[in-house]
């Protein structure tokens, strides 16, 4: 009598990594991510994703060592408290600057310099532009070549503008993006 082997597997930690800049994947053949007490590597996926599996619940922290050539080192301490992935990040790295190119009062939207890949920002998520300007994103902001976003108001909005923001993720409260 056979019997069919099972393996699973658990997240533990995950992460992307882009450029702060231009918001590019950085590649896996172009980083190296470790821990640091035994030095085992993450799993790692061309769009800039990487993750480490299977590591044992810890209240101590884990730390992990991101290598990435022509980029500053970085190394991040976490727990892993729980059987709940843990995601891995700076802070910092939520942020989006980009400088508006025209502000279109008909349609309460701004064009900026397009944005290969942005994560969902939820529509209502808080606007802050320069002085007392303030308002809410009239529509999600999301997907791939974003060139333009929708806003519930752009009176008093200067044409140049600095957007700097928290993309709102699937497994977590409500996060907002900035408009500075």
């Amino acid at each position: 009598m056979s019997t069919a082997e099972r393996v699973e597997t658990r997240l533990s930690f995950y992460g992307r990594l882009t450029d702060d800049l231009t918001r590019r994947a950085i590649t896996a053949q172009s980083m190296i991510i470790r821990l640091e007490a035994d030095g085992s590597l993450a799993l790692l996926k061309d769009d800039g994703h990487f993750c480490f599996v299977a590591l044992e619940p810890s209240n101590a922290d884990y730390t992990v060592k991101i290598i990435v050539p022509s980029y500053q080192e970085r190394t991040v301490a976490k727990a892993f408290p729980g059987s709940n992935p843990v995601e891995l990040s700076f802070p910092g790295d939520d942020e989006l600057y980009v400088s508006v190119k025209q502000v279109n009062a008909g349609q309460k939207r701004v064009t900026f310099e397009e944005i290969p890949f942005v994560p969902t920002i939820a529509a209502g998520a808080q606007v802050i532009g320069q002085g007392t300007f303030a308002t809410v994103l009239a529509e999600p902001l999301e997907g791939q070549k974003v060139s333009f976003a929708k806003l519930d108001s752009v009176t008093g909005l200067a044409q140049r503008l600095t957007v700097q923001g928290r993309p709102q993720r699937a497994s977590a409260g409500c996060r907002c993006w900035s408009f500075l």
